[in-house]
């Protein structure tokens, strides 16, 4: 006996040449017409291919049309749709989505199939924009947000290590960090993410596809996220990444991570007590007269010295009214290759003033 499963019974078919039905394609357009790029086809990743390769491109009719379509979405900001007749059978239908930032197109969603064909769910996209003057701060979409399963129900700006919080695997880690590298070429990273499920335990794997533009303090990092969980399911959690954010440190320290060419922090393994738990969420200002010092450090450390150390101000909020804190760092060279990584070990100048606890180590 044959069983017929109601998915298939519910997969929608072309009437006029009865082939599955073409998944929607997620195209990053910034560069203009010759570099038009795709980032995923329904839920496969693709890392940047032409659209003549996917399965919307097919039809002479279709192919010869997609790029007035595109264009016409990406200038206008709004979703445009085009019937091409067809002398074989049913008019082709053609459809590009634009997805944007305010007035700002990142990427574009395009479907194409014969008009009489229902036209299937359109992927979810999540966008995040950096401009590398907020020193790793981004604003992440409403979408974005749900697809990382955090608390937020809105648009909002994190920094680079609470975002990263919430991945449990970012593949070519370096690789996105050297994104936030001013002094380099403009660049392009992809790879997959896993998320942690903070709030809901749900588990994803999203494919982000990033680049950089401009030069110098001008540069803005752009990233266009899907949901690729279905042909990707999330691997499950790695136990050095779970053994890393639970190892004890000692009472009053704040553990972090920092990509050396950017100078961004963007890790925090261990939070620190009050006030440098908000480290991971919020980005502190240093005291100008102690800037000389930070970047003397970060230069050694660059070229050649294992450790360094600094005695730094910070403060956090705006304005002028906030109260500065001490800060002694400690920070130690883990890697030298081309990310170079360091720790830092942060801790409250009058905390360390004080006589030591007996317990060299406290959860």
């Amino acid at each position: 006996m044959t069983v017929t499963t109601e998915s298939e019974l519910a997969r929608p078919k072309t009437r006029d040449d009865d082939r599955p039905v073409v998944p929607w394609v997620l195209l990053e357009t910034s560069g203009g017409p010759d570099t038009y790029r795709v980032i995923a086809e329904g839920p496969h990743p693709r890392r940047r291919t032409r659209i003549e390769r996917t399965r919307i491109a097919g039809s002479s009719v279709v192919a010869r049309r997609l790029p007035a379509v595109i264009a016409a979405a990406i200038a206008t900001g709004h979703q445009k749709s085009v019937t091409a007749p067809r002398a074989s059978g049913y008019p082709m239908r053609i459809t590009a989505v634009p997805v944007t930032v305010g007035t700002e197109v990142l990427a574009v969603q395009v479907w194409a199939g014969a008009s009489t064909t229902p036209v299937p769910p359109k992927p979810a996209v999540g966008t995040v924009l950096w401009p590398v003057d907020s020193h790793g701060v981004g604003l992440t979409s409403s979408v974005f947000e749900r697809m990382i399963d955090s608390d937020r129900a809105a648009d909002g700006w994190r920094t680079l290590p609470d975002l990263t919080r919430h991945f449990d695997h970012i593949e070519d880690r370096n690789g996105l960090l050297g994104l936030f590298d001013d002094t380099a070429e403009p660049r392009q990273w992809s790879g997959t993410v896993v998320t942690t499920g903070l709030v809901t335990r749900a588990r994803r794997t999203l494919f982000v596809a990033a680049h950089s533009v401009g030069v110098g303090a001008a540069r803005v990092v752009r990233a266009v996220a899907t949901d690729v969980s279905v042909a990707h399911p999330p691997s499950p959690p790695r136990v050095s990444i779970r053994l890393l954010r639970r190892l004890p440190v000692r009472g009053g320290h704040g553990i972090g991570v920092l990509d050396l060419k950017s100078g961004l922090v963007h890790e925090w393994v261990h939070a620190g007590p009050a006030p440098l738990h908000r480290l991971v969420t919020e980005m502190a200002v240093v005291h100008p007269d102690d800037r000389a010092q930070l970047c003397a450090a970060r230069t050694d450390l660059l070229t050649g010295t294992d450790h360094a150390r600094t005695t730094i101000r910070i403060r956090f909020g705006v304005g002028v009214g906030g109260q500065w804190i001490t800060v002694n760092a400690t920070w130690v060279v883990l890697t030298r290759d081309g990310a170079p990584q360091a720790m830092v070990d942060l801790q409250l100048a009058e905390v360390s003033r004080r006589p030591r606890a007996a317990k060299a180590f406290e959860q």
